[in-house]
């Protein structure tokens, strides 16, 4: 399947070429007047959540980000980044060094703040975790949760969805693409990032690989040790209720939030 054509003449694209297709959207390299590109097309003719993303790489115009090359009603063309991404050295036995370059793009990121109105708040993004769960683990993380939020320091703006597949080297060395663009805590943007990249499931489960990685984020960032190991426990329980494939009890990382809440509470009592 080719892009409209309308829409390539509109937006003064050529030779679309398929990169990959997702829930929401499909993918093409493209020629632009910028250089190559890509062309991202909504599925149902809209951002969906991906509008706030999309208005904070524009705020971040470049900077450790894919460029915003064009815009228009249910499409965007970002800047191509040629990689690899932090997952393809991850995979290629190099994960020694990717905890220090997420640590790096995610001070870089912070430093850049500035006002970007429509990002939803960290609180909102934990709304689901707050819902009635039986489940112990769930019980412990909605607590945990409410308590770093109620301790949270002057909200910045967020990737929101920092991990290894979303860095990717290009021109202007790592630079993040699919920002899902949250307002808070600066210690919540690496909590995805322990239990990626995708490939590695004993990784994401090795203790000490965990602590390895906090110990870079805590050392590179400045953040508390506790409340980035505590984001990590509480984003592992949200993406577990956010996966709507499978039930709670019999997803295959449902060993995960124990493992990062024991990892969390040895923090704090250190």
């Amino acid at each position: 399947m080719i892009p409209d054509q309308k829409l390539l003449s509109q937006l003064g694209l050529s030779d679309p070429a398929a990169l990959a297709e997702t829930a929401i959207a499909r993918l093409w390299r493209v020629t632009s007047p910028d250089g190559p590109a890509v062309l991202k097309v909504y599925r149902d003719g809209d951002e969906q959540d991906e509008g706030p993303g999309l208005d904070l790489m524009r705020a971040w115009n470049g900077r450790s980000a894919a460029r915003v090359l064009a815009r228009t009603s249910g499409a965007v063309v970002l800047e191509y980044l040629d990689g690899p991404s932090l997952g393809d050295l991850a995979r290629d036995r190099q994960d020694h060094d990717t905890a220090r370059i997420l640590a790096e793009v995610a001070q870089r990121l912070s430093t850049q703040s500035q006002p970007v109105h429509g990002l939803v708040s960290l609180a909102d993004r934990c709304a689901p975790l707050f819902a009635s769960h039986h489940d112990p683990d769930f019980a412990r993380a909605a607590a945990l949760a409410q308590s770093l939020l109620a301790g949270a320091p002057t909200p910045v703006a967020l990737h929101g969805d920092l991990h290894h597949d979303n860095i990717l080297r290009g021109p202007r060395g790592w630079c993040v693409i699919d920002p899902k663009g949250v307002c808070g805590d600066p210690a919540y943007e690496l909590a995805n990032a322990f239990r990626n990249p995708v490939g590695l499931p004993q990784a994401i489960r090795d203790p000490d690989r965990l602590r390895a990685m906090l110990a870079t984020f805590a050392t590179t960032t400045g953040l508390p040790p506790d409340r980035l190991m505590g984001w990590a426990a509480v984003h592992v329980c949200l993406s577990l209720i956010w996966d709507r494939s499978t039930p709670h009890a019999d997803h295959p990382d449902r060993d995960l939030p124990p493992l990062y809440l024991s990892i969390y509470e040895a923090v704090q009592s250190a």
